[in-house]
């Protein structure tokens, strides 16, 4: 059977990773032909999939590309069902449709999202109603990362796209009171500024916070492995992949126990019960005195991230796939 999915992975974040990851998987596993509805089809060269281009100009048009362009292309490819990977399935979509939904922070936190952003998911969302790791980097990727940027040898990682409910303040308050820069550590934020979202601490870093911007997967990885600790002050996730990424590259995490987080990490990260900056200072400054704490969680992380994977994902995706097909 022919399967079409749509990938959006030019905007970097975690349904990119997703889309990608996720039709690398189903591509090597194989059973069904697939075909890739992307705006990036450059990066689904190397896989045994058909590609069909659908440019995107900005984020805001993506209903247009989901609703304007898609059914007219999808009726083309003759496909026999339709995956929709962020949140909505097109208007008029003249086959089965499967979508997968990552989070439902647009309801639990509109406040955070651009109105059209808003209006669109609010209003696609109900009419269209598990993930997993990258390789490790090498050593040279590592030093490679730590000369461009001039980092030093003890980091904290924040990963994720820079918004609202990410609360990357809330972790830039919690390095400076747990003294992180006076006892040698550097806080290291990484991710996609939203659009439209200007953050006041992006004018005034303290000391030992750096902000590299978005990184692209190889250097993403490569902040994951050089950093020790990882930490998370997000109010919201749906799945919590910077978390389960960060777990993976067997950093000591902290993190918000709230959404799905705790699904995740299970006791293989210190979680705390609200996004407060004290609460998460506290936790982070006993990982910078102990060492043995960090390598103890750190391995204990790794070892949980390892029971998820892509092949398990497209597996699972794929069963979904037949039996909506009968």
């Amino acid at each position: 059977m022919r399967i079409g999915i749509g990938a959006l992975v030019g905007i970097r974040g975690g349904p990119a990773t997703y889309a990608h990851e996720l039709v690398a998987a189903l591509s090597r596993l194989g059973g069904h032909r697939y075909v890739v509805f992307t705006d990036r089809p450059e990066d689904f060269a190397s896989l045994d999939v058909e590609r069909v281009h659908v440019p995107l100009p900005t984020t805001y048009h993506q209903v247009l590309w989901d609703h304007g362009r898609l059914p007219g292309l999808i009726a083309a490819q003759r496909v026999g069902l339709y995956h929709g990977t962020k949140n909505i399935l097109p208007w008029r979509l003249s086959v089965p449709g499967v979508v997968t939904v990552h989070d439902l922070a647009v309801y639990a936190c509109p406040e955070t999202f651009a109105w059209p952003q808003r209006l669109h998911s609010q209003l696609c969302v109900p009419l269209a109603v598990p993930l997993a790791l990258a390789v490790p980097p090498a050593p040279a990727a590592i030093d490679a990362l730590r000369s461009r940027h001039g980092l030093g040898e003890h980091l904290v990682a924040c990963v994720g796209t820079i918004q609202p409910r990410k609360r990357v303040e809330h972790v830039i308050d919690a390095f400076g009171r747990a003294r992180g820069a006076e006892r040698g550590w550097e806080l290291i934020i990484a991710g996609r500024l939203r659009p439209g979202y200007q953050p006041a601490w992006l004018h005034a870093l303290p000391a030992g916070v750096r902000w590299l911007g978005a990184l692209g997967d190889a250097d993403l990885s490569a902040l994951y492995a050089a950093a020790a600790i990882a930490m998370s002050a997000s109010e919201y996730e749906g799945f919590g992949l910077t978390v389960l990424e960060a777990m993976a590259a067997g950093c000591a995490v902290v993190a918000v126990g709230v959404t799905s987080v705790p699904e995740v990490a299970g006791d293989a990260a210190l979680l705390v019960a609200r996004s407060d900056p004290i609460l998460l200072g506290d936790t982070l400054a006993r990982l910078l005195d102990d060492p043995a704490a960090r390598a103890s969680l750190g391995e204990r992380a790794r070892q949980r991230a390892a029971t998820f994977s892509w092949e398990e994902t497209a597996r699972r995706t794929r069963d979904v796939y037949d039996e909506v097909l009968g």
